[in-house]
């Protein structure tokens, strides 16, 4: 009986580039996105899937835009709040941007 050697010692292969070019009408997220979902499905789990280049460099900027989002909000309120001297005034305003025109009276 014969027994693999990976199965024994670890095999570590070397990384193996997959590159591909977009239209130009695609977008950078969608294309990112389908190949993700591609790979889940065909690659075994224990092969992994790294983006370089323009698709690192997107990964990385769009990884903030939550918080600063929050924090652009945040900074708004405050500046609405102390331009009309009461915290509590702009929430109405922020209110009824943010509620559907079904909920108002």
């Amino acid at each position: 009986m014969s027994v693999p050697w990976s199965s024994i010692i670890p095999v570590n292969y070397p990384p193996s580039p997959f590159l591909f070019d977009l239209d130009p009408s695609v977008a950078l997220g969608d294309a990112e996105e389908k190949v993700n979902q591609l790979a889940r499905t065909i690659l075994p789990a224990t092969i992994s899937a790294n983006y370089a280049g323009t698709a690192q460099a997107f990964q990385d900027s769009v990884k903030g835009l939550g918080i600063l989002l929050i924090m652009a909000i945040l900074f708004i309120y405050m500046v609405l709040g102390f331009s009309m001297n009461h915290m509590s005034i702009p929430l109405p305003f922020f209110l009824d941007y943010l509620l559907p025109e079904s909920v108002h009276c």
